[in-house]
Parts: structure tokens; C-alpha cells; sequence
């Protein structure tokens, strides 16, 4: 494998966006899957004044 970049620390900050991006997306997908998924906690009563 050839080093393109010659700065060690730009290649550990690539790395590191990338995995935040990475986390960043799990978190949104297992937050809509829990809104999906969500019980309401009590039913709204439409007689109810």
C-alpha cells in the first residue's frame, strides 16, 4: 500500500470523520426505528372536553 499522504495526522482525522459520519447515521437509523416502533404512552380520548 503506497502513503499518498505524508501527514499522519490529516490521515487520523479522515479517520475519524469517517467514523463519526458512520455513528452519526447508526444513531439517526436506531432513533427512526424507535419512532416507528413507539407505543403511545396514552390514547388520546376524542370526547374528552
Amino acid at each position: 500500500m503506497t502513503d499518498h499522504n505524508p501527514d499522519p495526522r490529516a490521515a487520523r482525522l479522515a479517520a475519524a470523520r469517517a467514523k463519526t459520519e458512520e455513528r452519526r447515521i447508526a444513531r439517526a437509523k436506531l432513533k427512526q426505528h424507535l419512532r416507528d416502533t413507539a407505543v403511545p404512552i396514552r390514547k388520546t380520548d376524542d370526547d374528552t372536553p
